[in-house]
């Protein structure tokens, strides 16, 4: 796994668009000192916060991550691109390539128990496709709770909010597709 420059990235696109820490603050709904702390490489971000700030910025939250444009990739079992979050409680396996012009991400999403993938709902446009692995999956849409067990899967439209729970003791693993591309 190579590591990512995110805070390096995020800093150098915001002072393309001479935009201020504040000012990105303002439209992104992020804290400065959160901003500031993750161009200085201090913080990991959030999925949600590094969502908004990409919005922010005009842009989406694959330009945090892309490296290479080929017209094809096979990803070998080793090589895919990992990203942790959540102080290392949620793992996202990325299962396609990370090029910059493709259309959805597929993602193997390891929740530990107990944990969410991320504190607040969130919604978009698009749509999910999730499939799960392991362990029971509470997915929150609308303020409905729909459980999932191994082998259930559930389609959506993103534009509803939504949230990814784990609420059991057990580990759970699904895989996911999502439109647009959030990676």
């Amino acid at each position: 796994m190579t590591p990512l420059d995110i805070g390096g990235r995020l800093r150098k696109l915001r002072k393309e668009k001479h935009m201020s820490l504040s000012v990105l603050a303002e439209k992104s709904g992020v804290s400065t000192g959160l901003i500031s702390q993750i161009e200085r490489g201090l913080v990991a971000p959030s999925v949600v916060s590094l969502y908004h700030i990409a919005q922010a910025l005009e842009t989406d939250i694959s330009f945090f991550f892309t490296t290479t444009t080929p017209h094809y990739a096979v990803q070998r079992k080793g090589s895919h691109r990992i990203i942790i979050t959540n102080s290392g409680l949620n793992q996202h396996k990325m299962l396609n390539p990370d090029w910059a012009d493709r259309g959805l991400d597929l993602v193997h999403l390891y929740l530990k128990g107990g944990q969410a993938y991320d504190r607040e709902c969130i919604s978009h446009q698009g749509e999910e496709c999730c499939y799960v692995l392991s362990g029971v999956l509470t997915v929150l849409i609308d303020e409905e709770e729909i459980a999932l067990h191994p082998g259930d899967s559930l389609y959506f439209s993103s534009t509803h909010p939504h949230l990814y729970l784990n609420c059991g003791e057990e580990d759970c693993e699904s895989i996911w597709a999502i439109t647009p591309k959030f990676f």
